[in-house]
């Protein structure tokens, strides 16, 4: 699909505004005068981090114009529900969030549908301490605090996980939300926290500033850390922009692995990230599979019993991830996943 599509308005007052903003915002959707659907969408941790770099390529590459889509903003979230919460308070028609907050956010009564898939891996997530810290893997974490970055958030279920695939009690871990990376790194500075959540392209930039005490894929292989995520009245009332925006992405992430150098350049560009560094962590995501378009059935699975772990879910309680994903807008040449 290319060129000027047709544009279905998104009727005010319609059910679609618990999306579109709950105080009588603009309409999630409006029409340029090329024909273009204009649209406002979040992004978890934009414009540096590894979730960016899809979005940074299809906009620098048009792919979203040559789907009949301008972006007119992106959002940046601090990952966890704050993504979520945006996506509702907000006019925003699409939002790339963590798998965790979606499943959270059905539990708390909004409506949102995860329509394709987004990062699926965690090559970006690891965990650091101070440079003169006793400390030098995730054994010695035993006893002391540990950041990650928000409640609900992929940091939060990953760091439990972690814990328990290296055979660590979590009870014997003082976990702790920060906030963002920047604002956990400031509280361990500042000694609130002993160690913390670090991310990729930030520690390849500064790697000698912390001590790496584990990465996160040295223990978890795959993992679905974000969705892309809509409200269910926007996919069922113009289902061709939910085809478009995800056409565009998909656009987008094969082309990092086709062109990794050029993409380092646009990230570096774009996510204000430098060169070298950018291309180092680019190389490092790349070899973990970072980035998908579908689902990944092991990853869903490794998301829940993270969130299990994490004690964001009951024990025993399973996620009804038919309710909850959609593979009808995926791009036909993506392969549709048995949800587990």
């Amino acid at each position: 699909m290319s060129g000027k599509r047709s544009f279905r308005a998104v009727a005010a007052g319609s059910a679609v505004l618990l999306v579109a903003g709950c105080g009588g915002g603009t309409a999630m959707v409006e029409e340029s005068d090329q024909g273009r659907s204009v649209i406002r969408i979040a992004v978890t941790q934009w414009p540096s981090l590894a979730f960016s770099v899809p979005y940074h390529v299809a906009m620098e590459k048009g792919y979203f114009e040559d789907e009949g889509i301008s972006i007119e903003e992106v959002v940046a979230t601090q990952g966890g529900g704050t993504t979520v919460r945006s996506i509702l308070a907000g006019d925003l028609a699409f939002g790339e969030a963590a798998t965790s907050a979606l499943v959270d956010s059905q539990d708390a009564g909004a409506a949102l549908l995860a329509v394709g898939g987004g990062v699926q891996a965690v090559g970006d997530i690891l965990w650091v301490a101070p440079p003169d810290s006793g400390m030098s893997s995730i054994e010695d974490v035993v006893g002391s605090s540990v950041g990650y970055t928000n409640p609900g958030s992929v940091t939060q279920s990953v760091l439990a996980m972690s814990l328990d695939r290296a055979g660590i009690d979590q009870a014997s871990v003082d976990k702790r939300a920060t906030g963002g990376v920047s604002e956990g790194l400031t509280a361990m500075d500042g000694d609130g926290v002993a160690a913390t959540i670090h991310a990729e392209p930030l520690y390849s930039g500064e790697p000698d500033k912390y001590k790496l005490l584990w990465r996160a894929s040295d223990l978890i292989e795959e993992y679905q850390q974000t969705v892309v995520v809509a409200s269910p009245e926007l996919a069922e009332s113009d289902p061709e922009l939910v085809r478009g925006f995800l056409a565009a992405r998909a656009k987008g992430v094969r082309f990092i692995s086709e062109h990794p150098d050029e993409a380092a350049r646009i990230w570096s560009e774009r996510g204000d990230v430098e060169p070298a560094t950018a291309k180092a962590s680019l190389k490092r995501l790349l070899d973990a599979g970072e980035w998908g378009v579908g689902f990944s059935a092991e990853g869903l699975a490794a998301a829940e019993e993270g969130m299990r772990v994490a004690g964001l879910l009951k024990a025993g309680e399973k996620v009804a991830w038919k309710d909850i994903v959609s593979q009808e807008y995926l791009p036909a040449d993506v392969d549709k996943i048995q949800l587990p």
